[in-house]
Protein backbone atom coordinates (compact mmCIF):
# COMPACT_ATOMS: atom_id res chain seq x y z
CA UNK A 1 0.00 0.00 0.00
CA UNK A 2 1.38 3.49 -0.82
CA UNK A 3 1.97 5.90 1.64
CA UNK A 4 1.36 9.75 1.08
CA UNK A 5 1.93 12.95 3.25
CA UNK A 6 -0.02 16.36 3.54
CA UNK A 7 1.11 19.25 4.71
CA UNK A 8 -0.36 22.61 4.91
CA UNK A 9 0.59 25.73 2.64
CA UNK A 10 -0.72 29.30 3.66
CA UNK A 11 -0.86 30.59 0.28
CA UNK A 12 -0.44 34.36 1.18
CA UNK A 13 3.06 32.97 1.73
CA UNK A 14 3.89 32.34 -1.56
CA UNK A 15 2.39 35.71 -2.22
CA UNK A 16 4.70 37.55 -0.75
CA UNK A 17 7.44 35.53 -1.49
CA UNK A 18 7.11 37.40 -5.02
CA UNK A 19 9.90 36.18 -7.49
CA UNK A 20 10.59 32.73 -5.51
CA UNK A 21 6.69 32.72 -4.91
CA UNK A 22 6.15 32.38 -8.16
CA UNK A 23 9.17 29.57 -9.30
CA UNK A 24 7.62 27.59 -6.31
CA UNK A 25 4.28 27.29 -7.77
CA UNK A 26 5.77 26.58 -11.54
CA UNK A 27 7.62 23.59 -9.96
CA UNK A 28 4.52 22.54 -8.18
CA UNK A 29 2.56 23.17 -11.82
CA UNK A 30 4.67 20.72 -13.38
CA UNK A 31 4.80 17.99 -10.84
CA UNK A 32 1.04 17.93 -11.48
CA UNK A 33 1.34 18.32 -14.45
CA UNK A 34 4.04 15.01 -14.79
CA UNK A 35 1.82 13.40 -12.70
CA UNK A 36 -0.88 12.95 -14.64
CA UNK A 37 0.84 12.16 -17.84
CA UNK A 38 2.94 9.57 -15.89
CA UNK A 39 -0.63 8.02 -14.63
CA UNK A 40 -2.30 8.16 -18.29
CA UNK A 41 0.75 6.25 -19.89
CA UNK A 42 0.75 3.76 -17.41
CA UNK A 43 -3.16 3.57 -18.21
CA UNK A 44 -2.18 2.96 -22.00
CA UNK A 45 0.17 0.37 -21.42
CA UNK A 46 -3.05 -1.47 -19.83
CA UNK A 47 -6.07 -1.69 -22.39
CA UNK A 48 -9.43 -2.91 -21.65
CA UNK A 49 -10.91 -2.52 -25.12
CA UNK A 50 -10.56 -3.92 -28.48
CA UNK A 51 -10.46 0.05 -29.49
CA UNK A 52 -8.19 0.75 -27.16
CA UNK A 53 -6.20 -2.03 -27.82
CA UNK A 54 -5.93 -0.47 -31.42
CA UNK A 55 -4.39 3.02 -30.22
CA UNK A 56 -2.85 1.76 -27.24
CA UNK A 57 0.62 2.55 -29.20
CA UNK A 58 -0.15 5.62 -30.26
CA UNK A 59 -1.48 6.94 -26.60
CA UNK A 60 1.65 5.52 -25.20
CA UNK A 61 3.58 7.60 -27.65
CA UNK A 62 1.83 10.69 -26.93
CA UNK A 63 2.05 10.67 -23.22
CA UNK A 64 5.66 9.47 -23.46
CA UNK A 65 5.75 12.95 -25.33
CA UNK A 66 3.90 14.49 -23.05
CA UNK A 67 5.82 13.61 -20.17
CA UNK A 68 9.23 14.65 -22.03
CA UNK A 69 7.61 18.10 -22.87
CA UNK A 70 6.86 18.66 -18.83
CA UNK A 71 10.42 17.46 -17.95
CA UNK A 72 11.71 20.02 -20.45
CA UNK A 73 9.78 22.89 -19.08
CA UNK A 74 10.40 22.05 -15.72
CA UNK A 75 14.22 21.85 -16.58
CA UNK A 76 13.72 25.50 -17.73
CA UNK A 77 13.11 26.67 -14.05
CA UNK A 78 16.36 24.89 -12.84
CA UNK A 79 18.01 27.80 -15.76
CA UNK A 80 16.02 30.12 -14.00
CA UNK A 81 17.39 29.48 -10.64
CA UNK A 82 21.41 28.88 -11.52
CA UNK A 83 20.42 33.06 -13.23
CA UNK A 84 19.33 34.79 -9.81
CA UNK A 85 21.40 35.09 -7.07
CA UNK A 86 18.52 35.51 -4.75
CA UNK A 87 17.14 32.02 -5.84
CA UNK A 88 20.01 30.63 -5.89
CA UNK A 89 20.18 31.41 -2.21
CA UNK A 90 16.80 29.77 -1.70
CA UNK A 91 18.68 26.62 -2.90
CA UNK A 92 21.28 27.06 -0.30
CA UNK A 93 19.26 27.40 2.49
CA UNK A 94 17.44 23.75 1.69
CA UNK A 95 18.99 20.60 2.90
CA UNK A 96 22.12 19.30 1.77
CA UNK A 97 19.94 16.30 -0.24
CA UNK A 98 18.00 18.99 -2.23
CA UNK A 99 21.44 20.73 -2.99
CA UNK A 100 22.49 17.47 -4.54
CA UNK A 101 19.03 16.63 -6.04
CA UNK A 102 19.77 20.62 -8.40
CA UNK A 103 23.24 19.81 -8.88
CA UNK A 104 22.29 16.32 -10.39
CA UNK A 105 19.82 18.15 -12.33
CA UNK A 106 22.39 20.49 -13.49
CA UNK A 107 24.50 17.62 -14.51
CA UNK A 108 21.17 15.90 -16.49
CA UNK A 109 21.14 18.88 -18.34
CA UNK A 110 24.30 18.45 -20.09
CA UNK A 111 23.45 14.91 -21.42
CA UNK A 112 22.40 13.23 -24.49
CA UNK A 113 19.28 11.84 -23.90
CA UNK A 114 17.93 15.44 -22.70
CA UNK A 115 19.42 16.85 -26.15
CA UNK A 116 16.98 14.31 -27.72
CA UNK A 117 14.02 15.07 -24.84
CA UNK A 118 14.41 18.69 -26.04
CA UNK A 119 14.27 17.76 -29.61
CA UNK A 120 10.88 16.12 -29.09
CA UNK A 121 9.59 18.87 -27.06
CA UNK A 122 10.51 21.30 -29.85
CA UNK A 123 9.76 19.15 -33.15
CA UNK A 124 7.35 16.61 -32.29
CA UNK A 125 5.15 17.82 -29.22
CA UNK A 126 3.24 20.24 -29.91
CA UNK A 127 4.87 21.85 -32.35
CA UNK A 128 4.87 19.60 -35.48
CA UNK A 129 7.82 21.08 -37.26
CA UNK A 130 6.78 21.47 -41.40
CA UNK A 131 10.42 20.46 -42.08
CA UNK A 132 11.15 17.43 -40.10
CA UNK A 133 7.75 15.98 -40.94
CA UNK A 134 8.09 16.89 -44.74
CA UNK A 135 11.62 15.02 -44.78
CA UNK A 136 10.08 12.24 -42.75
CA UNK A 137 6.60 11.35 -45.36
CA UNK A 138 9.93 11.59 -48.10
CA UNK A 139 11.98 9.20 -46.12
CA UNK A 140 8.80 7.06 -45.34
CA UNK A 141 7.60 7.02 -49.24
CA UNK A 142 10.54 6.05 -50.70
CA UNK A 143 11.07 3.03 -48.44
CA UNK A 144 7.29 2.09 -48.45
CA UNK A 145 6.10 3.53 -52.21
CA UNK A 146 3.12 1.10 -52.47
CA UNK A 147 1.82 1.52 -48.80
CA UNK A 148 -1.46 2.08 -48.02
CA UNK A 149 -2.85 3.70 -44.84
CA UNK A 150 -6.19 4.45 -43.61
CA UNK A 151 -7.96 7.61 -41.96
CA UNK A 152 -11.22 6.75 -39.70
CA UNK A 153 -13.58 9.06 -37.67
CA UNK A 154 -16.88 8.41 -35.97
CA UNK A 155 -19.03 8.92 -33.17
CA UNK A 156 -16.69 8.35 -30.10
CA UNK A 157 -13.30 10.03 -30.02
CA UNK A 158 -11.29 7.13 -30.57
CA UNK A 159 -12.81 6.66 -34.13
CA UNK A 160 -10.70 9.83 -35.19
CA UNK A 161 -7.79 8.06 -36.16
CA UNK A 162 -4.95 9.24 -39.13
CA UNK A 163 -2.73 6.37 -39.79
CA UNK A 164 -0.68 8.32 -42.04
CA UNK A 165 0.06 11.24 -39.08
CA UNK A 166 0.44 7.61 -36.31
CA UNK A 167 3.14 6.54 -39.11
CA UNK A 168 5.34 9.97 -39.79
CA UNK A 169 5.14 10.25 -35.80
CA UNK A 170 6.71 7.09 -35.37
CA UNK A 171 9.36 7.48 -37.29
CA UNK A 172 10.23 10.82 -36.41
CA UNK A 173 10.23 9.70 -32.79
CA UNK A 174 11.64 6.24 -33.08
CA UNK A 175 13.71 6.64 -35.52
CA UNK A 176 14.69 10.07 -35.74
CA UNK A 177 15.10 10.64 -32.69
CA UNK A 178 15.38 8.01 -31.01
CA UNK A 179 17.34 6.53 -33.30
CA UNK A 180 15.50 2.60 -32.70
CA UNK A 181 17.36 0.98 -36.02
CA UNK A 182 14.72 -1.24 -37.73
CA UNK A 183 13.97 -4.49 -36.72
CA UNK A 184 14.56 -3.60 -33.25
CA UNK A 185 12.17 -4.55 -29.83
CA UNK A 186 10.24 -0.80 -30.07
CA UNK A 187 9.01 -1.52 -26.91
CA UNK A 188 11.87 -2.61 -25.52
CA UNK A 189 14.01 0.65 -26.84
CA UNK A 190 11.26 2.56 -26.04
CA UNK A 191 11.46 1.70 -22.38
CA UNK A 192 15.11 2.34 -22.29
CA UNK A 193 14.00 6.15 -23.41
CA UNK A 194 11.36 5.85 -20.37
CA UNK A 195 13.96 4.71 -18.07
CA UNK A 196 15.69 7.71 -18.96
CA UNK A 197 12.66 9.83 -18.34
CA UNK A 198 11.98 8.29 -15.37
CA UNK A 199 15.54 9.45 -13.75
CA UNK A 200 14.96 12.84 -14.85
CA UNK A 201 11.33 12.73 -13.11
CA UNK A 202 12.47 11.17 -10.01
CA UNK A 203 15.51 13.65 -9.36
CA UNK A 204 13.48 16.64 -10.13
CA UNK A 205 10.48 15.64 -8.01
CA UNK A 206 13.22 15.42 -5.45
CA UNK A 207 14.29 18.63 -5.73
CA UNK A 208 10.92 20.51 -6.52
CA UNK A 209 8.85 18.20 -3.48
CA UNK A 210 11.93 19.48 -0.76
CA UNK A 211 12.31 22.86 -1.57
CA UNK A 212 9.05 23.59 -2.23
CA UNK A 213 8.05 22.02 1.24
CA UNK A 214 11.29 23.85 2.79
CA UNK A 215 10.36 27.55 1.60
CA UNK A 216 6.14 27.10 1.25
CA UNK A 217 5.48 24.85 4.51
Amino acid sequence: MSRSTTNIVKFGNLAASDELGSVLVRLMMACNDFSLARECFGMWRRPETRKQETRAASAQRYFLRLQISHVCEAMDIIDEIERSSKLRKAVEAADAQTQASFNELKALKKSPRYKAMKLIRNKVAFHYDPDWVSETIERVDKKRPDLRTTISMGEEALDWFFEPADLVEDALVVRKIFKVPQGADVRAETDKVLNALQEFAAVFGDFAGYFVKHHSV
